[in-house]
């Protein structure tokens, strides 16, 4: 397309250049000093020169052409710097996938962390949906023994992306869904839970990385004196995003 309009600049300014050197240049005939031959008697004996004669007046042209024509090579320049010009490019990416590995805090148990797997989708210009799975492990102490407390949580959410330019992209994220529990003795449980935080990522040549942190809330079905955890996961993420 740019190419076209090069083209087009480029006949435009030709055309110019042609229309103005076709213009005929109107200008009053030499007449010799005798006045061609011709001489007009006022009846007194002398021969004057007749008087002049009403005709076109010639204005040289050349510098008028000069200057459009400069002026036409002038808007050809400007025109192909201007479609040569790197402009900047808002660059949404529309998909992303990737892993994640994160640290866990969580109410009356050890830090932990875990690795899962997240995919969004980008629909509009400044919202999201995410979808992720984690394998998150923790530990407390009961009866003065360390035991193990795992928690497989199927989330999706929303993004809001309040800065999003070119490679850059900063976002809040709300999300919930369902958390499969396993505790020691093959002690089993399921609850749900809501995930709430943001982010802050970096997009080059489609690889992705970022940041993630989050404030959990999550119901517990297992025996433990609290009905509800409360806690906090900082993830970093990488992945790619198209």
């Amino acid at each position: 397309m740019h190419k076209i309009q090069k083209i087009w600049i480029a006949l435009l300014g030709c055309m110019s250049l042609v229309l103005l050197s076709s213009v005929p240049a109107y200008a009053e005939p030499h007449r010799p000093p005798d006045g061609g031959g011709y001489h007009y008697d006022s009846g007194r004996g002398h021969h004057n020169p007749p008087p002049p004669k009403k005709g076109r007046v010639h204005h040289d042209n050349g510098g008028a052409a000069v200057a459009v024509a400069a002026g036409a090579v002038a808007v050809a320049v400007l025109a192909d710097a201007a479609l040569n010009t790197a402009a900047p490019v808002d660059d949404v990416y529309v998909f992303g996938v990737g892993v994640r590995g994160f640290g866990n805090a969580v109410t009356d148990m050890r830090t932990g962390g875990g690795i899962g797997a997240y995919v969004w989708v980008r629909p509009i210009r400044w919202i999201s949906v995410e979808a992720y799975s984690d394998l998150v492990f923790n530990e407390r102490r009961c009866y003065g023994r360390d035991e193990g407390y795992l928690r497989i949580p199927f989330y999706v959410g929303l993004r809001a992306h309040v800065f999003d330019y070119s490679a850059f992209d900063l976002y809040g994220a709300v999300a919930g869904g369902v958390n499969f529990q396993y505790g020691h003795d093959d002690q089993e449980g399921f609850g749900g839970g809501m995930h709430i935080g943001g982010g802050v990522s970096f997009k080059a040549s489609k690889f992705d990385i970022g940041f993630d942190i989050r404030y959990t809330v999550e119901s517990n079905d297992l025996d433990f004196d609290r009905s509800v955890i409360h806690g906090c996961t900082f993830a970093l993420t990488m992945g790619l995003a198209v």
